[in-house]
């Protein structure tokens, strides 16, 4: 079933992605009374808050807004039977152990999808995240960004200025005539910015969020559990 644009609510454009994640969470719950107050904290009228809610419910959240694309950052075989689309934070513990579990799998069944990683740099409880994504940008633009997003989650408890721009060195990101923390202002900025409105336009409202052939894993993301999945969608 294609994803129908005009249920999107235009009012989620405007909430952060720590927004989004909590009214997420509060839906999931079934929690409808925090979900109301938290509407109403984000200074929206309780009708806006209903509509936000049916949306939720009518599994609007469940299909990828955002079509698989010549922009996406893709590992894998192109012909692949099941396409992985990852939304994940640099500096999100459960990402990293999702994506380790995902790297599992490449190793045992690679040959049986392709995995997509976009940005959902959730910025307000993670302060490191905008600029770690911003880096892998800069790095992707010189064909570094798997190597860069690897070395990201393994050093993840170290994700400030200093060592980011000590890793931009290292793999060559920074030089005398390029500098990623300036461009990163500009042009990466608005990359990962695509990514994370392309996320919340889907629902997405925390990481990981896991897409399977465009439909939301709703199921763990362990290896077996992913691997499960894997095998039912191809």
């Amino acid at each position: 079933m294609e994803r129908n644009e005009t249920v999107h609510p235009p009012i989620l454009a405007t909430l952060t992605s720590t927004q989004m994640a909590e009214l997420q969470r509060q839906f999931d719950q079934g929690d409808r009374t925090s979900f109301d107050v938290h509407i109403d904290s984000y200074g929206l009228d309780r009708v806006t808050g209903e509509t936000v809610w049916n949306w939720f419910a009518a599994d609007a959240t469940d299909g990828l807004a955002i079509p698989v694309n010549e922009d996406d950052h893709t590992r894998g075989p192109e012909d692949a039977p099941v396409t992985l689309v990852v939304y994940g934070d640099y500096q999100c513990p459960y990402t990293r152990r999702a994506l380790q579990a995902i790297a599992r799998l490449e190793h045992r069944v690679g040959d049986r999808f392709r995995l997509i990683y976009r940005h959902f740099p959730l910025r307000e409880i993670h302060p490191n995240a905008q600029a770690a994504a911003e880096l892998a940008e800069a790095a992707g633009a010189r064909g570094k960004f798997w190597e860069m997003h690897e070395r990201l989650f393994a050093r993840q408890d170290d994700l400030d200025p200093f060592h980011l721009s000590a890793y931009a060195t290292e793999l060559g990101i920074a030089d005398e005539e390029s500098d990623w923390q300036v461009e990163a202002g500009h042009h990466y900025a608005d990359r990962v910015e695509e990514d994370l409105q392309g996320g919340i336009r889907s629902g997405v409202g925390g990481t990981p969020t896991i897409y399977v052939n465009g439909w939301r894993h709703r199921g763990a993301h362990d290896e077996a559990t992913l691997q499960r999945a894997i095998e039912l969608a191809g």
